[in-house]
């Protein structure tokens, strides 16, 4: 039988399941993305288990098309872009809690300097033609000061990068995106929770997954409490670029960035660095208070221990779910 043939029909079924699959997130949906963003990312808390039976379904018959295309992209005899099939769509692990993390995210991609070379010499090249195009009268004259300026900071850049060692990685960071996680956590033991603080303090993770262009589901029908959604969109999130210094380039924007490799791994290890000598300070803090305290803490801990028990500490945030 023709391929292409089979892969129509493949196709066919798949725009229906990917058609179900959205139209269900999108009824149920805990979360979807709206900022504007093109991809809007829907968590969906499933309480019927017949609507999970069915998702679990639609994910298989997912996974098979998503095997098919991906053998005839390796063959480049896909015309769908991988976006309307790629990522797969999760199914979160079952668990106590769910939180839904929003938050700003950034992308970040390495470029050799030749790559920064070639693109503004591409960039040179556009702005060449359109001083031509102006020159010819198609063009109003008033557009050339604009463009003779590009022009010498394109020259300039292209001089400049040209000057550094071939060797050069920069780091081309786009920031303006959002992060979209799903943690699935459960009751933590008392042994385990006194080491834990924030928002989700007597829980533990059994899972953290970044939500991708297709959504996830979490099985509501296991948790035992309600979802926390968590939205961090709007604020501002701590990274190691904040204190490098970007590399002055034509190709930067209000929201792209060029940072040297190097100084981006020199602040990394800086920031390594700090965390571990916080984390050996509240060490030596712990182990100062457990020499004043150590008496009591063996009799807590003696006690529990007669008692082996879960006993968990709940945060406030995270309400019991109702029972039917």
């Amino acid at each position: 039988m023709n391929t292409s043939i089979i892969f129509d029909t493949a196709f066919k079924a798949f725009k229906e399941v990917r058609r179900e699959w959205i139209q269900i997130l999108h009824d149920n949906a805990a979360y979807i993305n709206d900022s504007g963003e093109a991809v809007e990312r829907p968590v969906a808390v499933i309480n019927d288990p017949k609507v999970m039976d069915r998702l679990r379904h639609l994910q298989k018959e997912w996974e098979l098309f998503y095997q098919i295309a991906e053998s005839r992209r390796a063959l480049k005899l896909m015309p769908l872009p991988p976006s309307f099939y790629s990522p797969m769509p999760i199914i979160a692990a079952d668990g106590d809690l769910a939180g839904i993390i929003i938050r700003p995210a950034a992308n970040t991609i390495k470029w050799h300097r030749d790559k920064v070379i070639l693109t503004l010499q591409k960039k040179l090249t556009q702005h060449l033609r359109m001083r031509r195009t102006v020159e010819s009268g198609m063009l109003p004259k008033s557009e050339l000061a604009m463009i003779n300026a590009a022009i010498a900071v394109y020259e300039a850049d292209i001089e400049r990068f040209e000057a550094m060692p071939e060797d050069t990685i920069l780091v081309r960071r786009q920031s303006g995106y959002t992060d979209v996680i799903v943690k699935i956590k459960n009751e933590a033991l008392q042994e385990e929770v006194t080491t834990l603080v924030g928002m989700f303090d007597g829980f533990i993770d059994i899972e953290s997954t970044r939500v991708g262009a297709h959504g996830c589901v979490i099985n509501g029908s296991r948790l035992k409490y309600e979802p926390i959604v968590e939205n961090n969109a709007a604020g501002v999130r701590s990274n190691v670029y904040a204190s490098i210094k970007p590399v002055p380039c034509a190709l930067a924007s209000s929201n792209v960035s060029f940072y040297f490799l190097d100084d981006v791994n020199q602040a990394k290890e800086k920031l390594r660095k700090e965390v571990d000598e916080a984390r050996r300070e509240v060490l030596r803090l712990r182990i100062r208070s457990g020499r004043t305290d150590s008496d009591r803490i063996a009799a807590e801990k003696k006690a529990f221990d007669a008692k082996r028990k879960r006993v968990p500490r709940i945060t406030s945030k995270a309400i019991p779910k109702a029972k039917n």
